[in-house]
């Protein structure tokens, strides 16, 4: 991801190259939830809540949605403008939207049919749709919806009652892990999931939110520094990584971002480079898995040295489970591999800006 970053970097503003790298910079990033999502199975998943736009989301994915049906089915998607933001871990909501569009696609099989993916606001509704989690268990008043139906056979009251059991399915190969996945994320949200269908006219599932309590983040002002502006100061920064890919691309991005950089390959060295510069190092960005000295061990013996040390950590972990297996202290920021240019440039500038 931060390869196609760095081309970026020499690349004119209207290169049509652009829109091919910004491609591939989404495919890896994507690549990257994908792992988050096996994680998600065996329980370590990570949770980025943030203000998410559900029309936004949907609309960012319509070309892999469209790619999940038959070309006999006519996809359409129906996006409400002006749905309210709701607090939300974004990965598990593209997760939530194909699995339900998965379902759709297998209801369809290659019969000719039609499937929509709806957002809007409405409350819930167990009147005249089945709430698959108790009424008293989510929430209450107007909600942000998405919603995806299909107008395939329908679903007979017997399945719907196990749909998403783990590991159910049927003849029509509805896959009951993919369904209980999303009512698991639905539950974690702390959401409302319902079902409308009847035999022989179709299936209508719909997830509910409630509006997220805190504002919503602007978008940065034009004159907003780019993922490839310089950082003030010529700071150095001391990165250490085992993996040699990581640690000279970082190397490289950082470089062109006006830093003076130090590598280490690993905790000894970078004990070391420390040691040495310990004066003139502004940020260590420390990966937190590594050989022989891993990352919890490397930052006790830097803290040894300098005790006010801004020490970035880096992981595939999630922020939560990393931070349990170091002794995390004051870190000045953590960055989730697979990470890209803006990613590592707000990174090190942040820290950057913490007191020394």
């Amino acid at each position: 991801m931060a390869n196609a970053g760095l081309a970026l970097f020499d690349l004119a503003p209207d290169s049509p190259a652009r829109r091919a790298l910004a491609q591939i910079e989404l495919g890896a990033r994507r690549a990257g939830e994908l792992a988050d999502q096996l994680l998600t199975y065996s329980g370590k998943a990570r949770t980025d809540v943030r203000p998410v736009n559900m029309s936004t989301l949907v609309e960012e994915m319509a070309e892999l949605i469209r790619a999940g049906v038959s070309k006999n089915a006519d996809l359409r998607c129906e996006l409400d403008p002006h749905v309210p933001a709701v607090a939300a871990d974004a990965t598990q909501l593209r997760q939530v939207v194909l699995n339900l569009i998965t379902n759709a696609a297998e209801a369809l099989g290659e019969e000719r049919g039609s499937g929509t993916v709806r957002t809007g606001v409405a409350e819930p509704d167990p009147v005249h749709r089945t709430p698959v989690i108790p009424s008293g268990e989510g929430p209450t008043g107007p909600c942000a919806f998405v919603e995806v139906a299909d107008s395939g056979p329908g679903i007979d009251a017997a399945i719907q009652q196990r749909m998403f059991e783990q590991f159910f399915t049927t003849k029509f190969a509805w896959r009951g892990l993919g369904l209980a996945v999303v009512l698991g994320i639905v539950r974690g949200h702390s959401g409302a999931l319902e079902v409308e269908s009847t035999l022989g006219k179709g299936s209508r599932f719909r997830v509910l939110l409630p509006p997220a309590p805190f504002p919503v983040a602007v978008a940065p002002a034009p004159n907003a520094p780019a993922a490839t502006a310089p950082l003030p100061g010529g700071a150095t920064v001391l990165l250490v990584d085992d993996e040699p890919s990581v640690r000279d691309v970082s190397a490289q991005v950082l470089q062109r971002l006006g830093l003076t950089v130090l590598s280490a390959a690993d905790g000894v060295e970078a004990q070391r480079l420390f040691r040495q510069y310990a004066d003139t190092i502004d940020v260590v960005l420390l990966d937190m898995t590594m050989p022989g000295l891993d990352g919890d061990s490397v930052l006790r013996r830097l803290r040894a040295i300098r005790p006010r040390a801004r020490v970035v950590l880096m992981s595939g972990f999630s922020k939560q489970d990393a931070a349990a297996r170091v002794d995390a202290g004051d870190l000045a920021g953590f960055l989730h591999k697979p990470f890209g240019v803006q990613e590592l440039r707000e990174a090190v500038g942040n820290a950057l800006l913490r007191p020394s």
